[in-house]
């Protein structure tokens, strides 16, 4: 009798307190909606005139003949809150695969890789600092002179071609997320179920989780 009184006036608290937040018109935290964001394979999109490389970084040729760069959409989505923190000089000479922007996310750093050899033209340096949340508009990062344009885009994915392997890529990385151990504030939340993923959710895995990610997924 005595732990049914107990229940019970434990109940009558909650409701108690349910009421009060209601004539003040809030919600009790524990009815409060989940802000975490979530994305999924459809949900993954891309400009038309956008080619990615297989580090997730795009291209765009622009009509004076200079390429366009920046960072797509699936890494901001799976790395999360993303800022620049490094961008290479203008004049500097790059090859396809060398590192060109280099991001913060938290305390860790991830670099980034260009799509296409060439000279740099122009740097957007707008962005150091920024998180980045428009990637294919405002948040671009560099022009380059490309030398060799048939070349340059011939490893390049781009159309239903790209659409495809960008759904094959959040397939492999629900198998990364699934591998590596999440920390201890991602207990009770399911990162990726029903064929979700949680937006930022390989920095909330392992303590290498983006230094392997990265390898997985930006080196080429």
């Amino acid at each position: 009798m005595t732990a049914l009184f107990v229940v019970f006036t434990f109940i009558l608290f909650i409701l108690a307190d349910i009421l009060v937040l209601r004539m003040q018109n809030k919600k009790h935290p524990a009815f409060e909606n989940s802000p975490i964001s979530v994305f999924n394979k459809k949900n993954i999109s891309f400009p038309k005139a956008i080619h990615i490389s297989k580090g997730h970084t795009w291209a765009k040729l622009l009509k004076d003949g200079f390429i366009k760069i920046g960072i797509d959409d699936f890494v901001i989505k799976a790395l999360g809150k993303i800022s620049i923190i490094n961008i290479v000089n203008e004049n500097t000479n790059i090859k396809k695969g060398d590192i060109v922007f280099q991001g913060a996310v938290g305390s860790e750093r991830v670099s980034f890789r260009s799509p296409i050899e060439g000279t740099i033209k122009t740097v957007n340096k707008k962005i150091i600092g920024k998180i980045i949340s428009d990637p294919y508009e405002n948040d671009w990062g560099l022009v380059l002179s490309p030398s060799g344009n048939q070349e340059n885009f011939k490893s390049l994915k781009s159309g239903d071609e790209l659409a495809k392997w960008l759904k094959d890529e959040f397939i492999r990385l629900k198998d990364f997320l699934s591998k590596n151990q999440p920390k201890l504030e991602l207990v009770g939340t399911t990162y990726y179920d029903g064929g979700n993923i949680v937006e930022g959710a390989v920095a909330k895995i392992s303590e290498d989780g983006i230094q392997d990610f990265e390898k997985e997924f930006l080196v080429f």
